[in-house]
């Protein structure tokens, strides 16, 4: 069983989980605000921080609200347009994640922050719930991306 960008489970024990947002900024704008993660703590609500170098296999450590953190592997990177990082269950044999960040140019001035997730493995089916609701509050990043290159830097302590 599997998930398609609708939500409905495929039969392949993955699904596929899409997410995207629209900014009034270029896409090389877009992805330099995205890319410099010592900026997140300034304008994100979700994820309010990030360490770790764009290098294939490098642990990051992802700062969450609530004081929560995750802990991903960076997987590649294709330069102004894509993101890939990945979180391993078991090793991988319970299951993975992997999520990436792409920027798209939809116009002169626009751009668009499109997640994808694609989770497979037995805990995808199992543990559905609660991977999907962890990867639908990844959306604020897109919103406060958004709101960022608007000029509207509005994180306040009460976010």
């Amino acid at each position: 069983m599997g998930l398609d960008g609708e939500g409905r489970f495929r039969g392949d024990n993955s699904c596929k989980v899409y997410q995207s947002s629209y900014r009034t900024a270029p896409a090389d704008r877009a992805w330099s605000v995205l890319v410099d993660t010592s900026g997140w703590r300034t304008w994100g609500r979700f994820a309010t921080g990030a360490i770790g170098r764009f290098e294939p296999g490098c642990r990051w450590e992802v700062e969450l609200e609530g004081e929560r953190t995750m802990r991903p592997v960076f997987l590649s990177m294709e330069p102004g347009r894509r993101l890939l990082f990945e979180t391993r269950f078991a090793g991988g044999w319970l299951g993975r994640i992997e999520h990436a960040f792409v920027i798209g140019s939809t116009g002169p001035d626009t751009s668009e922050l499109r997640q994808v997730f694609e989770a497979t493995g037995p805990l995808s089916v199992l543990a559905w719930p609660l991977l999907y609701g962890g990867m639908v509050q990844f959306d604020a990043l897109g919103d406060d991306l958004a709101r960022t290159l608007a000029g509207d830097r509005y994180r306040t302590s009460s976010s």
